[in-house]
């Protein structure tokens, strides 16, 4: 092997092998979007199993159809985005709930 062909041998790359310059700045902004991205996920996820319980549970302990789970479903909506644009907090929901002797706790395991 003469030494064009070494050199050939040990400037081969692959894809894996490139290299790219990133400012710290740009590491920090990539991995923060990632983070935001795998959260809204989450969020998304645990809001849509918390709905799916809440509704059958409306069908199966009180009987709810297509008709009543749908308006419910309508009326939710609307107080969450109601909530989202800041019309009432979160808190206003809960303060009403307690004036029906509704207690917002969440019991954890364990």
């Amino acid at each position: 092997m003469n030494r064009k062909d070494r050199r050939k041998l040990g400037t081969t790359k692959t894809k894996a092998d490139k290299t790219y310059n990133m400012k710290p700045s740009a590491i920090h902004d990539n991995v923060k979007k990632e983070l935001e991205k795998q959260r809204d996920a989450i969020i998304t996820e645990a809001a849509a199993s918390s709905i799916a319980a809440t509704l059958l549970v409306l069908h199966d302990e009180f009987g709810f159809g297509k008709k009543r789970i749908q308006r419910f479903m309508t009326m939710y909506n609307d107080m969450f985005d109601s909530i989202l644009k800041d019309y009432i907090s979160f808190e206003d929901v809960k303060t009403e709930l307690l004036k029906l002797g509704v207690n917002m706790t969440i019991e954890k395991e364990g």
